[in-house]
């Protein structure tokens, strides 16, 4: 079975799903802010919360196209290069978060941009490193992810089934169990109709190993689904309030929505239950109270020969049940039975 280790961390299918609160340029560019929003993180009950490493020059080459959100019930338009350039964050700033992660005793991750980013991450001790969804089929990343052998974390939104095959190919040879595929659906925020979680039994059953779920929806109907088939990694946008500035603030889970979110997800295995066929221990009183059981349609004398023409079907249900009949059918009673009588074993003759 596989499974994903870091620290005291063992993630498989058999374990709890694992949380992380992804605020990327949700803390707007204020250290401050990206402390306090930790703190809620961790309060909403997340594994790790996620940042992102970058210099806005690593992905974008134009710098004058813009973007829109709403915010407030407004449409807002901005710059792209001027959003994330705002965002980005210098390794000072993420040894301070990742120090403050570790005080806080939740797990710190980042999605890196360049090769670069990728030795300063090993630099500051993160246990774990993503691929993110736009750097998919890196080449110099991906290499450079795969020598310093971490468990690793790979998203897959936009892509096609020949370009998550070449992205796993660099980790095949030393830790193909100890990684993690995720689905996602790279639409911010993504429409139920575009969920598709039934891609992650394919990409399991394709590439025989753990997946989770990059969820983007403002929903948690999408997770519990995911959980069904299989995710053990749950990663959503979060923020400290929806109402901040920002293109990703309005679709993000603030604090309870995360609490909520999480507690979905942990009870789909108490939804699904063992799949035994038979009644469930609770219902055993619901068993004696509203079954039916077999009993006397008459007065019936003591030392009489029971026909089915003396029997009816009643609640309650701690008698003999109807299918049971024949095991009275023909037999004399032992004691006088009214109308409306039990029948039970011990009142008939073997």
């Amino acid at each position: 079975m596989n499974s994903f280790k870091f620290e005291n961390y063992k993630i498989s299918e058999k374990s709890k799903p694992f949380f992380v609160a992804e605020v990327g340029i949700n803390f707007n560019g204020s250290i401050e802010l990206a402390k306090k929003t930790i703190i809620a993180a961790k309060k909403a009950g997340a594994d790790s919360v996620k940042f992102q490493y970058y210099k806005t020059e690593d992905f974008i080459s134009n710098r004058k196209i813009h973007l829109f959100y709403k915010n407030k019930g407004k449409r807002i338009k901005i710059n792209q290069f001027e959003l994330f350039k705002k965002n980005e964050l210098s390794f000072k700033q993420l040894s301070e978060l990742k120090q403050f992660c570790d005080k806080s005793k939740i797990n710190f991750h980042v999605t890196p941009t360049n090769v670069r980013a990728i030795d300063e991450l090993m630099e500051i001790g993160v246990k774990i490193i993503k691929n993110g969804s736009d750097f998919l089929t890196h080449t110099n990343i991906l290499k450079k992810i795969s020598k310093h052998k971490l468990p690793v974390i790979i998203s897959t939104g936009m892509s096609k089934d020949k370009e998550i095959s070449y992205a796993l190919s660099f980790f095949k040879k030393y830790n193909k169990n100890n990684l993690i595929v995720l689905h996602c659906t790279s639409n911010y925020p993504t429409e139920i109709k575009d969920a598709n979680v039934k891609r992650l039994k394919n990409i399991k059953n394709k590439y025989k190993c753990l997946v989770g779920f990059s969820d983007h929806t403002t929903n948690n109907l999408s997770a519990i689904f995911s959980r069904y088939y299989g995710a053990v990694w749950f990663e959503k946008h979060f923020t400290l309030n929806k109402k901040l500035s920002g293109p990703d603030h309005n679709f993000s889970a603030d604090e309870k929505e995360f609490n909520n979110y999480i507690r979905d997800v942990n009870n789909v295995e108490k939804l699904l239950g063992s799949g035994k066929i038979d009644f469930e221990k609770k219902e055993a009183l619901s068993r004696k109270n509203f079954g039916i059981s077999c009993v006397s349609k008459r007065e019936i004398k003591k030392g009489e020969i029971l026909k089915y023409s003396d029997l009816d079907f009643k609640r309650p249900g701690y008698g003999i049940k109807p299918y049971q009949v024949n095991k009275i059918l023909g037999k004399k009673t032992k004691k006088k039975l009214y109308k409306d009588d039990i029948i039970l074993i011990k009142n008939i003759e073997k």
